[in-house]
């Protein structure tokens, strides 16, 4: 069974901010598993209507937050057209 890492020394080297934010990145995908999700839907869950400017980066700090969870072991599944899913073994 996959769990949240919160404890990674890559979580505890951020500022509080964004640690927050990565955490929630990972409870949408836990919550969400097994359906996909678009980028659009996932940056309006993360940072819904900022009006200073989330969305500017938005895009890249959610390919961001996709890169570390891959590497902390999520098996996130990418397809054009769809978004990501989290995809756990049967």
């Amino acid at each position: 069974m996959l769990t949240i890492i919160t404890t990674s020394a890559l979580l505890r080297s951020l500022p509080p901010s964004r640690i927050t934010m990565e955490r929630h990145f990972h409870e949408i995908l836990w919550r969400n598993r097994e359906r996909w999700l678009s980028k659009p839907r996932l940056i309006e869950e993360l940072w819904g209507d900022d009006p200073q400017g989330g969305p500017l980066y938005a895009r890249r700090q959610l390919d961001v937050y996709v890169c570390k969870a891959r590497h902390l072991g999520w098996p996130i599944v990418t397809r054009h057209g769809f978004g990501m899913r989290l995809s756990l073994p049967p």
